[in-house]
């Protein structure tokens, strides 16, 4: 009898000193763990440092800051590399803007300045409702800020563009999409031609209202009390071609197969 309650003091410690080894391995993984967590907590929820340039002197113009991206995009080859897309659009969208007289844009050299020379990664940007994107407008002094995305999924390219206006918050929206299989280039920018068309067409009153005040404070001599919006035509248009379709409403996917474009006004 000795024996057996001898192997069974025994059991019990081998049975203690293997929980206590347990607890202090989990003790030892935590420890190790516990830096990489708080790493990953602090950048979570830290904030984008950004600088600030001068006020640019007191002008008309309405103010846009430009960004373009390549957003998730599985198993498809673009034509042209992230940073040659976005460079293109952004290229094109200055020259489309700054051929109307009434939109000027921060420099490269500014943009730089604020952004710190650093380049965020889509989730930065796109984070807490496009803050970011705000933040930027406003560090650069900017009226609205337009981002433009490509990206790819079920079987379509897709192409979005968002206007933001800085101050208010007033976004408008356009989606674009086109079939995976190779389109031609001209058809393509022709296609993205339209969507600025209908997205300037659709926020056309908000800029001509930004205009308007910051023209009164300007040259407030230069404007009366009661000032008319101007007709159809003043923003930047571009006829779009017969041959697209283009509507307003839903963001949703659309039945009609080919190319598709779709706007919306959202508010902030």
């Amino acid at each position: 009898m000795p024996d057996l309650a001898d192997s069974i003091k025994a059991l019990k410690e081998n049975q203690m000193d293997q929980s206590t080894h347990g607890i202090h391995r989990a003790f030892k993984i935590s420890f190790r763990l516990s830096p990489l967590l708080l790493l990953i907590f602090v950048n979570a929820c830290a904030e984008v440092q950004l600088n600030t340039i001068p006020t640019p002197s007191p002008t008309s113009k309405v103010r846009v800051f430009l960004h373009a991206f390549t957003g998730h995009a599985v198993q498809v080859r673009w034509a042209d590399s992230d940073e040659k897309w976005a460079r293109i659009q952004v290229q094109s969208v200055e020259r489309f803007l700054k051929e109307t007289a009434i939109y000027e844009l921060p420099t490269e050299e500014e943009v730089a300045q604020v952004s710190r020379h650093k380049t965020f990664s889509i989730r930065d940007w796109s984070k807490k409702d496009w803050s970011l994107v705000r933040k930027m407008g406003q560090a650069l002094h900017t009226d609205y800020a337009m981002v433009m995305e490509r990206s790819a999924a079920g079987g379509f390219k897709y192409f979005d563009t968002l206007l933001i206006n800085v101050e208010t918050g007033k976004r408008f929206r356009i989606s674009s999409r086109v079939k995976l299989a190779p389109a031609n280039k001209e058809a393509l920018f022709q296609m993205q031609m339209v969507a600025y068309n209908e997205l300037f067409r659709d926020a056309k009153n908000d800029l001509l209202a930004t205009a308007i005040r910051k023209g009164r404070l300007a040259s407030p001599k230069s404007f009366p009390e009661q000032t008319s919006m101007p007709e159809r035509g003043s923003v930047p248009i571009v006829v779009p071609p017969k041959t697209t379709e283009t509507t307003s409403g839903s963001l949703g996917p659309r039945k009609s197969p080919g190319s598709w474009i779709t706007t919306n006004c959202l508010w902030g």
